[in-house]
């Protein structure tokens, strides 16, 4: 049993693609939504085998259980992959003009500070996600980027389709293109 923290999107996704790539298909496996907080606990418990996590758990659960990685999801076709957007309807964006323009350009100002400051995705580990000191000190750090590319957005629809989380007749290129333009 693997943990996971949704019951689709980027965890059982992810997972599923690594399992692939040995030759397991997502029918072999079961898994149980757990909150990243709680994943540390349900793994040394024994309630399941191995967990889907994300920084600061992953780093967490190495110092507080010993656990240790077993594979790398970012890898082959998902690395680099998109794992977070944000979208608001053609209607809603039309009527409230303003207040996307202000929410985007804070998005831009937020990924120009991560991008540059390390120190304070470090803090903001600690004071949004009640990581330690100790812990935020150790994490591997991405990049946040500030733009998305219609390939980017093909990749996820493609695990999508591919792990049935969309259906395979769903026109991937005309939903990339209505995702980056609105339309």
């Amino acid at each position: 049993m693997i943990a996971v923290n949704a019951a689709a999107g980027n965890g059982p996704l992810l997972t599923d693609n690594t399992l692939a790539v040995y030759g397991i298909s997502p029918a072999q496996v079961t898994y149980k939504v757990e909150p990243f907080p709680d994943m540390s606990a349900a793994l040394a418990s024994h309630q399941v085998d191995a967990a889907y996590c994300t920084e600061p758990w992953c780093t967490d659960m190495a110092q507080q259980i010993g656990a240790v990685p077993i594979a790398d999801l970012n890898e082959g076709f998902v690395q680099g992959m998109l794992i977070g957007g944000y979208t608001v309807t053609t209607r809603w964006l039309k009527k409230n003009p303003r207040t996307a323009a202000a929410f985007v350009a804070s998005i831009y100002e937020a990924i120009n500070l991560a991008n540059t400051n390390l120190a304070i995705v470090r803090q903001t580990f600690e004071a949004s996600l009640g990581a330690t000191a100790e812990v935020a000190a150790l994490l591997s750090i991405g990049t946040f980027p500030a733009t998305v590319t219609p390939n980017q957005l093909l990749q996820i629809a493609s695990l999508m389709v591919d792990f049935g989380e969309l259906s395979r007749g769903t026109n991937l290129n005309a939903l990339a293109t209505a995702l980056i333009t609105g339309t």
